[in-house]
């Protein structure tokens, strides 16, 4: 069913109301076969919503580490921040996802980013 509608799309990175595209709402539900399939046909991996969140945002946000890693591997920005100022590795921390606050650490080359 993915494979037909990335078919029929004129642009995988298209954006929905709130700015959402849908590698962001794959990311949003944990969905890793659907987010691994979206990057290997186009998708880009730090498109914003309207809240400035990205793809990894939403995954953090959510405690998804098997899909975080996948993103961190495919070369997400880890310093993007959202429009309130917060990190992803802000965000995990926020949520008490003490695994993904870790990996994010050890996968940083700079970590010294502040929170507005």
């Amino acid at each position: 069913m993915l494979q037909r509608f990335v078919a029929m799309a004129d642009d995988i990175n298209v954006k929905a109301d709130k700015g959402e595209c849908t590698l962001q709402v794959a990311c949003e539900f944990g969905l890793v076969a659907t987010v691994q399939y979206l990057c290997e046909h186009g998708a880009l991996l730090d498109l914003q919503d309207n809240n400035g969140n990205t793809a990894l945002h939403m995954t953090v946000s959510n405690g998804y580490l098997d899909v975080t890693r996948d993103l961190v591997e495919k070369g997400v920005n880890l310093s993007a921040a959202d429009t309130a100022g917060s990190t992803t590795i802000h965000i995990a921390a926020k949520g008490g996802y003490l695994n993904i606050v870790q990996y994010l650490a050890g996968s940083f080359t700079r970590i010294n980013v502040r929170n507005a």
